[in-house]
């Protein structure tokens, strides 16, 4: 499961598969606060950072905030590429985050798109690459 921090990034949890169905039903039949706290789940929680980002209104800079639309669309449509094309979920997160920061350091100028012609596959990989903080080497 992932939950979205905003600007802060995301948190993500997950859990070892079920041992049996009884544990299983735990997971879809408590409270979400319940079952984090439920020691037979054992639900793992990792904080994975959005990268660090310019304000608004701090000039020409590339990795200034230019607008919020679309970046979790953006985060969501870019987890699912990377996932269909194979990747780990921890890689899968990374390159979510690089895309949604791609969408928000990006001037649309007419405000007609909420997609930048700057998302691309190897923007993407490239900005996951340089910018954001690997998902695995925080937490292994």
């Amino acid at each position: 499961m992932l939950v979205s921090l905003g600007k802060t990034g995301v948190l993500w949890l997950s859990a070892p598969p079920a041992q049996d169905e009884a544990t299983a039903d735990l997971l879809a039949a408590l409270p979400f606060f319940a079952a984090c706290q439920h020691p037979l789940l054992a639900l793992d929680f990792k904080l994975c950072p959005t990268p660090k980002l310019a304000g608004a209104g701090s000039g020409a800079r590339a990795d200034a905030v230019v607008k919020v639309t679309g970046a979790g669309d953006t985060f969501v449509g870019t987890l699912a590429w990377a996932l269909c094309r194979g990747d780990s979920m921890p890689r899968a997160i990374a390159l979510g985050l690089a895309g949604a920061r791609i969408a928000v350091t990006s001037d649309f100028g007419d405000g007609a798109s909420t997609v930048s012609t700057r998302l691309t596959a190897a923007s993407v990989v490239a900005t996951a690459d340089s910018v954001v903080r690997p998902v695995d080497a925080e937490y292994a």
